[in-house]
């Protein structure tokens, strides 16, 4: 086998490690959650059987990469406009300053706190969207 397959095989391998690891985690928290994983961990086949694990690892690997590029995309625009409009910068890292204070990552409910962040994603969204509306 040569380097690139060898490599190939050991990437997917750690990614199907990840989705795994995550599913097990749900699994071992029995945490309710309102998202997609527990909408499939809830699913039931006509047979009334529950995905498997390797299943509901498939579909977080998927949730994963089939946003990657959109979500490129989107905070690449997002990072243009704010270097074009300085003002709408500043007001940003001040709502983040102001909502995070010395905290670095946010948790959900500082997220939905954040309604100037969320009105300049959603304008960089109409301006430039990530999937063509026509």
């Amino acid at each position: 086998m040569d380097k690139f397959n060898y490599n190939l095989r050991e990437d997917i391998k750690m990614i199907r490690e990840f989705g795994n690891q995550v599913v097990e985690n749900r699994k071992n928290t029995m945490e309710k959650r309102n998202d997609l994983l527990s909408l499939f961990m809830e699913h039931r086949d006509e047979y009334g059987q529950s995905p498997s694990t390797e299943e509901l690892a498939d579909h977080v690997i998927s949730f994963i990469l089939a946003g990657r590029d959109s979500t490129a995309q989107a905070l690449s625009w997002t990072l243009y406009c704010l270097s074009k409009n300085p003002h709408a910068k500043e007001c940003l890292l001040k709502e983040i300053k102001d909502i995070l204070g010395d905290k670095e990552i946010p948790d959900y409910e500082q997220v939905r706190k954040m309604k100037y962040a969320n009105a300049v994603f959603k304008e960089t969204l109409r301006l430039y969207p990530s999937v063509p509306r026509e």
